[in-house]
């Protein structure tokens, strides 16, 4: 429970030990000399008497928090409601004497400085003080039991029936003529379990009536504890200016002379009051000055705490340098002491040092261990903030799905009166928008906006009108808010003027800063803006080679950066900036944005050794056509690229969501989902930009666009047979570009064909047969298949049931096929020897899919190991369909032809098949390829000489396609070889159950 709230409040059994017999009383309660034990006093308890009684014990103590437990026979009762520091700790049991028992006495969280010193208590039946205080244990027990719910509604009910208690305690108490101190007792423990239940409104109340109460009494040392709980309700509120008036009395010398506790509280409180009006400066100040007064005072406990607070205020001013210090200072003391409670308060700040300093990894570390701290303390409110914070922490690292999840714990807490519930909401905006929901992100911003403003919370309100102003147009920006997000929400709006008066000031962060210098470039006339443009791409580009850290938003900042040239170009027809737009959204896909690796992978994300740039954009031959995607706020471009054009198409990206989700539930149906693939062709707005002359699709595109089941969607031209549309696998291949580079030579090319596992899974007969047509068909081509491990090069077949998971990419796994359903170890060794890699299992291609990513799914694990080209599966596959499919891709391959053209050939021969022509049977299959890298650092996107750069400048294209390259890199730039295994993205819905669509056994 929270010592502070409930400190003062066992004072009051000193004035009840005058109803209390000693060990020479009637009752005959007596105390033996004590052993101790690992910092545990244990002292014999006796009592003599025959009859009924309240029997315990109360402490004297001035300096220590402890808990007392009392055990008389087989009845046991812990402090009557929490441990206290500088004040009494009870404990009594209702028992029939005679009977012997013993009493403990053990820390709270510091070691006990000294012996504890103890006195019997024992109240007879049928006196005022026996009623008085067997009604107080129903009180104190009830109180503990809710305390003691593991479940978060059940604690919530517990606490409500204890506070319901406190009101009949304190109404009977009045009509029974209990003493003031003890009905403002009930009234500091109704605030107590208020305040714990988050209802801070109700426990000022409570605390507000204990305080007259004490007054009345009069107590003054427990109306100043009663007016400081009040002002820390306040604090909870968002009431901070409100706090500070009530908390500069309890400040003063006098009350620091006689009651020091309260004006350590009050102290420490009154900074935090300062940091939550924005007053940064002067909290860091305070704090400081209260670790050398705690220090001075003997207080490591409170020092501990007051050097944390220091370092989050720093943090908050932005001097990380001087916060860094203070904050390895303050674990360093917090573990010192070894209370969780403390240690789940340290690793929460150096979670959040982390985010701003470090790597998102390294955030979630600590922030996974502050929550394994507060529940060892049983602080439900800091595993909250360790979770919100958790949730940050996926959101920087483009782990959308584990931030849902986290914040989807939170949820059961939004109905809270402190800020959390609009927390919350903030939060999950930010997951709305990185996911293109604008109108879900509008939502949580109302409910948040609407909290705030009850709260009295001025700062965050404003944060909150801040980001509504970015997602609507339509309401004005707020001024105050931060010059980045004033800058785009300005810009959106046409006023270039203000936006510039906004982004002139430099902003610490690299990432940022860098972002508002873009947009600062942007805000200036076209003529001299593109090149000053070009030129921070490319200095983006190269960030995490010069500030190599996880959390390096290089992925985030170039799509950011592709959006705003794209829409330039929508507004001005200009291809010069689509061209641009294009060259940013490639770099931006050349790594996995946010943590740089899954969290899952055991390899660390980009160092200075391992940091490879994005290979250039390769020239595209005649009939290929490169689509690229950015998004922002709900809006997107796909950036199509054909030889040395390129233009941009709009989209709205929650239709093309809802479109695609629609679309897919209609294909795990088995239905031939014409109007669902058509809806989704005019969602992406393929009427605009296909062509018939296209041939290869070459996919550079994140999120939910990569899941997309490309190959079916309605081309013009005559019906296929069996189809009530043209599907585009019948013009075109299709093949998708991985996120991750290639950081070494490529294999060498070897006609062998390594099957793994060894054995086959005897529930899925296909598998078997499927081997043996492959191995018929490699032994007529002069190809070779193996168990054993082949020469490098070659072509690794896994074949078996496979299992994925949207929120965890560890959890994508292959299972054995000895039918237990356990785990097969992904072949590491195998994968990065071979050039092609083929999944032939369910979902392979499936995982948890970001904003800025490709799904992270067993194929793309495949190319993240070293293998050049994977092929996987986005749903579940059948027994025979599958069968057919690989068998036919084979073929193909064994043949001669590539591996995007391979797998046409065979999706073309099941599209022939009357039983299997559904795309429920052929679309599933995808290919991913690496993208090329390069050790250098990115190059600068140059303009060809100052000629060519001053006529261009000089007259604008107004054409979105133009007849030769503008920028170009420093580099030369391949073509897309013939004979390389492109390979495709993966899925990301929802994983289905294996029989749900097939008759036979699925994969």
């Amino acid at each position: 429970m929270h010592t502070r709230a409930l400190a003062g409040l066992f004072v009051t059994f000193l004035s009840m030990a005058c109803h209390a017999g000693t060990s020479g009383s009637p009752c005959g309660a007596s105390l033996g000399e004590p052993t101790q034990h690992e910092g545990t006093w244990r002292y014999p308890l006796s009592l003599d008497s025959s009859g009924w009684f309240l029997a315990g014990v109360q402490l004297r103590e001035d300096g220590d928090d402890v808990i007392v437990k009392v055990r008389l026979g087989e009845i046991e009762s812990i402090s009557d409601v929490a441990p206290s520091r500088y004040a009494i700790e009870r404990s009594t049991v209702l028992v029939r004497g005679p009977v012997r028992g013993h009493v403990d006495v053990r820390p709270f969280d510091v070691a006990l400085r000294k012996k504890p010193t103890l006195v019997p208590l024992c109240f007879v039946p049928l006196t005022k003080p026996f009623f008085e205080h067997l009604l107080w244990q129903g009180l104190a027990t009830v109180t503990q039991h809710s305390d003691a719910e593991q479940s978060s509604y059940a604690r919530a009910q517990s606490r409500t029936l204890a506070i319901a208690y406190g009101d009949a305690f304190v109404k009977l108490g009045e009509l029974r003529g209990f003493r003031e101190e003890v009905l403002a007792g009930a009234r500091h423990v109704q605030g107590y379990l208020a305040s714990a239940a988050g209802r801070h409104a109700d426990a000022q109340v409570y605390f507000e009536d204990a305080r007259r109460r004490w007054d009345r009494v009069p107590q003054r040392a427990l109306s100043l504890t009663a007016t400081f709980n009040v002002a820390a309700e306040g604090l909870a509120l968002g009431k901070a200016g409100e706090s500070l008036e009530r908390l500069q009395p309890l400040r003063v010398r006098s009350v620091r002379e006689s009651y020091a506790p309260i004006w350590v509280w009050a102290s420490n409180d009154y900074c935090v009051a300062l940091r939550n009006l924005e007053r940064r400066a002067e909290a860091a100040d305070c704090f400081g000055d209260l670790v050398d007064a705690f220090d001075a005072m003997n207080e490591p406990k409170e020092a501990a705490n007051a050097i944390c607070n220091r370092g989050a205020a720093l943090g908050a001013s932005g001097r990380w340098a001087e916060a860094g210090a203070v904050l390895s200072e303050c674990s360093a003391r917090r573990n010192r002491l070894g209370f969780p409670s403390g240690i789940a308060h340290a690793e929460l700040l150096l979670g959040w040092q982390a985010l701003e300093t470090e790597s998102a990894s390294s955030a979630v570390q600590h922030f996974q261990m502050s929550i394994a701290a507060a529940r060892k303390a049983g602080e439900a409110s800091r595993v909250w903030d360790a979770r919100r914070w958790l949730a940050q922490a996926w959101i920087d690292g483009d782990e959308l799905p584990r931030a849902r999840l986290a914040l989807a714990w939170l949820a059961t807490d939004a109905d809270q009166e402190s800020s959390r519930a609009a927390q919350w909401h903030m939060a999950m905006a930010q997951v709305e928008l990185l996911a293109d929901d604008s109108a879900a992100a509008l939502s949580h911003l109302d409910s948040a906006e609407s909290q705030f403003r009850q709260l009295g919370q001025t700062a965050a309100l404003t944060d909150a009108r801040c980001l509504k102003s970015l997602v609507d147009t339509t309401i004005d920006v707020p001024s105050g808010c931060d010059a980045l997000t004033a800058g785009q929400a300005l810009l959106a709006r046409g006023d270039r003027a203000a936006a510039r008066r906004r982004l002139e000031t430099r902003l610490a962060a690299v990432d940022r800063d860098m972002l508002r210098r873009f947009l600062l470039a942007g805000s200036a006339d076209p003529r001299r803006a593109l090149a000053e443009m070009a030129q921070l791409v490319s200095e983006a580009a190269a960030l995490p080679l010069e500030h190599p850290r996880e959390r390096s938003q290089r992925g985030q900042l170039l799509s950011r950066m592709s959006f705003e040239l794209a829409r330039r170009e929508e507004s001005s027809n200009d291809g010069r900036f689509a061209r641009l737009a294009l060259e940013a959204a490639w770099w931006a896909g050349g790594k996995p944005a946010g943590l740089g690796r899954r969290l899952s992978e055991a390899e660390p994300a980009s160092t200075p050794s391992q940091a490879f740039a994005a290979g250039p954009r390769p020239r595209l031959e005649d009939g290929t056509v490169l689509v690229a995607s950015t998004s922002f706020l709900g809006n997107g471009y796909l950036l199509i690229a054909r030889g040395e054009t390129v233009s941009s198409v709009h989209l709205d990206m929650a239709e093309v969501n809802e479109a695609a989700a629609s679309w897919r539930e209609r294909i795990l149906g088995g239905a031939e989902s014409s109007d669902s693939a058509r809806h989704a062709a005019a969602a992406l707005r393929l009427d605009a930009w296909w062509r018939s002359d296209d041939r290869r699709l070459v996919l550079a595109l994140h999120g939910g666009l990569s899941a997309i089941p490309w190959s079916a969607l309605p081309i013009p031209g005559p019906e296929r047979s069996g189809m009530s549309y043209r599907p585009l696998v019948d013009q075109v291949s299709t093949q998708h570009v991985a996120n991750e580079l290639r950081a070494r030579a490529r294999q060498p090319e070897s006609q062998v064909i390594r099957f793994f596992p060894d054995e086959t899974d005897s529930g899925l007969p296909g598998v078997g047969r499927e081997r043996g047509m492959i191995t018929d068909l490699a032994r007529h081509s002069g190809w070779i298949t193996t168990t054993s491990r082949p020469p490098s090069g070659g072509v690794l077949h896994i074949a078996g049931h496979a299992v994925a998971d949207e929120v965890y990419a560890d959890s994508n796994r292959l299972l054995a096929p000895d039918g237990t359903g356990s785990p097969l170890p992904f072949p590491r060794e195998l994968v990065r020897d071979s050039r092609l890699v083929v999944l032939a299992g369910c979902e392979t291609g499936y995982g948890p899919s970001s904003r800025w990513t490709l799904p992270s799914s067993l194929t793309s694990r495949a190319i993240a190991e070293g293998a050049e080209a994977a092929l996987g599966h986005l749903w579940p596959i059948s027994d025979t369909a599958g069968m057919t499919l690989h068998a036919a891709f084979y073929r193909s391959l064994i043949q001669g032809n590539d591996a995007v053209s391979s797998l046409r050939t065979a999706q073309l021969m099941l599209l022939d098949s009357p039983r299997q022509r559904l795309p429920l049977y052929w679309a599933s299959p995808l290919l991913l390829v690496q993208r090329p890298a390069t050790r250098s650092a990115a190059q600068p996107l140059a303009i060809e000489s100052s000629r060519a750069r001053n006529a261009v400048l000089a007259s604008p294209m107004t054409e979105r396609a133009f007849p030769k390259p503008f920028f170009h890199h420093r580099m030369e730039q391949p073509e897309w070889p013939s004979k390389i295994l492109f390979p495709a993205g993966a899925g990301t819905s929802k994983p289905l159950p294996r029989t749900a669509f097939f008759g036979a056994a699925t994969r």
